[in-house]
């Protein structure tokens, strides 16, 4: 994030992004938001520059997503960590 950064999640969606103290009740959705507005004690790292945005529905966690304020110098390797499908239909077997 190079300034602000607004999450714009679907319809029956919230977010809460960790570490944005909000005027409003319980949605983050929609807002701009600015490193200044963060508090970096809920940073993952010791730098304070990331963060998280959860997603949830129906009061369910969705997923997550992270915004990183790191200049864009510092930002040598991408932070994505790649797993490979789930099938949760299939029941698991022993090996």
């Amino acid at each position: 994030v190079a300034k602000t950064f607004k999450v714009k999640p679907p319809e029956g969606y919230r977010t809460n992004v960790v570490g944005f103290a909000s005027a409003k009740d319980s949605d983050d959705g929609h807002q701009r938001i600015t490193y200044q507005q963060m508090n970096s004690r809920f940073s993952i790292d010791k730098a304070g520059k990331l963060f998280r945005v959860e997603v949830y529905r129906n009061h369910q966690f969705s997923g997550m997503v992270l915004v990183d304020f790191r200049p864009q110098s510092a930002k040598k390797e991408p932070l994505v960590a790649q797993t490979a499908p789930v099938d949760l239909n299939k029941t698991a077997q022993p090996n």
